[in-house]
């Protein structure tokens, strides 16, 4: 006879905590190679599907997308005025250093992209744009907020 005893029902709000950080990122993964790694195109996808219930996330994920917005050309990294990038790894992650594990994503991918020992910033991605914008559109219409006065080019 199978025993179920040991399998726990899944936990959507359980999983979404482990991937939400404090400072309002959403990250892709609690998996090894993903775990403190930004991306701009899952982050999207995330703050879109839980709009209606959690518009909270939708906020802080634009805002956070906002502030890692391109704002020059750079053919390494693949920045360009207005992109929003495809991947973002910091050494610290809401004040916590980073794994050793992560760390070593974090520099293997600075050497290859052009990022610093500290942060790798990579925008190679056609669809986190206007996902992006498509995000800002749904927010707004659904929460009539004065998000937009919250922008800035990171540049200032």
């Amino acid at each position: 006879m199978l025993s179920l005893a040991h399998i726990h029902p899944p936990c959507p709000l359980c999983d979404l905590q482990r991937i939400y950080s404090p400072s309002g990122t959403v990250y892709a993964s609690d998996s090894l190679l993903f775990k403190d790694a930004f991306f701009g195109r899952d982050a999207l996808e995330v703050a879109e599907d839980l709009l209606e219930a959690y518009p909270q996330i939708a906020h802080s994920v634009i805002l956070s997308l906002a502030r890692l917005q391109g704002v020059t050309v750079n053919k390494q990294s693949e920045e360009e005025p207005g992109k929003i990038h495809h991947e973002y790894r910091s050494l610290y992650v809401d004040g916590q250093k980073i794994s050793e594990a992560s760390q070593s994503i974090l520099h293997f991918l600075s050497q290859q992209w052009g990022g610093t020992d500290t942060e790798v910033l990579y925008y190679g991605t056609i669809d986190a744009t206007p996902l992006y914008a498509c995000l800002i559109a749904d927010y707004c219409h659904a929460y009539k907020n004065d998000l937009l006065e919250h922008f800035r080019h990171r540049d200032s």
